[in-house]
This record gives structure tokens, sequence and C-alpha cells, in this order.
């Protein structure tokens, strides 16, 4: 037993130094989540372009001719008050839910 006593690591250390790293395993992802900016939350980027093709899949799929011109319209023009012009970004949503077709139910 003396023999491995002074060459290695011993229960104790060994188990310290496991305490020690799965706590910097763990604080890491939480540091990053208090860093990480409101855009990086939860939900993918919404802009304007996704918004709009959103609409189109959920409000206009099946339209043909002046129906569909009129509801590519109307979603430009509900894309264009949902995601404002805001300086040094592109178009971001101010409601992320509105980049799923599922939130424009037919007209």
């Amino acid at each position: 037993m003396d023999d491995n006593h002074g060459s290695g690591l011993n229960r104790r250390e060994f188990l310290r130094k496991a305490a020690i790293t799965g706590a910097v395993a763990w604080a890491i992802p939480v540091i990053q989540t208090v860093a990480a900016s409101p855009a990086a939350a939860g939900t993918p980027f919404c802009g304007h372009s996704e918004c709009i093709a959103a609409c189109i899949a959920g409000r206009c799929s099946g339209l043909t001719g002046s129906a569909r011109a009129a509801c590519n319209a109307f979603c430009q023009s509900q894309c264009d008050q949902l995601c404002p012009q805001v300086p040094g970004t592109d178009r971001e949503c101010t409601n992320p839910n509105v980049c799923s077709p599922t939130a424009w139910p037919p007209a």
C-alpha cells in the first residue's frame, strides 16, 4: 500500500479534481446562456424575407393568378409592419412566430 502512496493520485485527490472538472463543465453552458444576446434566444432568426416566405407558404398555397398576386401583396404588407426597418439589422421581426407557416392560416 505504501508503494503507490507517493506516486499517483489518491482517492481523495481524484474525487476533488473530478468535482472541479464537473463544476467547470456545468458552468460553461450556464455562462454562455447568461451572456447570450436576446437574438440568440431559443428561436431562430426571423427576418423580413423569412416572414414573407412563411406567409406565402401558409396563406397563398394553391392560389393562382390575381388571387396569388393579391395574397403575395398581403404578405408583403403584413411583414413590412411586423418586421420594421431598424438601422444595422436585416429587418428582424418583432414576433419570431410569424416565420412559421402555421401562423398564417389560409384566407
